[in-house]
């Protein structure tokens, strides 16, 4: 009976060791990859909105993938310079608009983008997985929007 508690005991401690861990490597691996480098950035990305994983029931992810299936039709286009100069491409079909603002990377290490006539961004961006996650905040806290993110092309 006693090495059976014993067991237990022992079971339970590594599994609390165990999600401790996973939890420290985690949470520094995400905050290692968060922070946006000038290098990294530099060249040209396409903007990724996925959202035919959203909706909390059957008909909202048949909406959902109604309004991705449109979006894949609209290719955004982001060209970012070493000088914080940002041109943005915006294409439907044969018909594309540029426009040209700025960016920068404040001192938590988030991208920042200017607005255009046709995209503007209250979001920061942040690195993870060489992508560019859109962040919002939410009650003071940065929330990670995994349907909205910008690639890179030409890796």
């Amino acid at each position: 009976m006693t090495r059976g508690k014993t067991t237990a005991s022992l079971r339970f401690a590594l599994l609390i060791a165990a999600a401790v861990l996973t939890t420290t490597f985690f949470s520094t691996r995400a905050f290692a990859q968060s922070r946006v480098y000038e290098k990294d950035l530099i060249g040209e990305w396409r903007l990724v909105i996925d959202l035919h994983k959203k909706g909390d029931n059957a008909l909202e992810r048949i909406v959902m993938g109604a309004v991705d299936g449109i979006m894949d039709e609209i290719d955004l286009h982001f060209e970012f310079m070493k000088d914080g100069q940002l041109h943005v491409t915006t294409a439907l079909d044969e018909d594309a608009d540029d426009e040209d603002t700025e960016w920068r990377i404040n001192s938590k290490g988030q991208l920042e983008l200017g607005d255009t006539e046709h995209f503007d961004s209250d979001s920061v961006w942040m690195m993870s997985d060489g992508r560019l996650y859109a962040y919002e905040d939410e009650d003071g806290e940065l929330v990670r929007k995994e349907e909205v993110y910008l690639e890179k092309i030409g890796r």
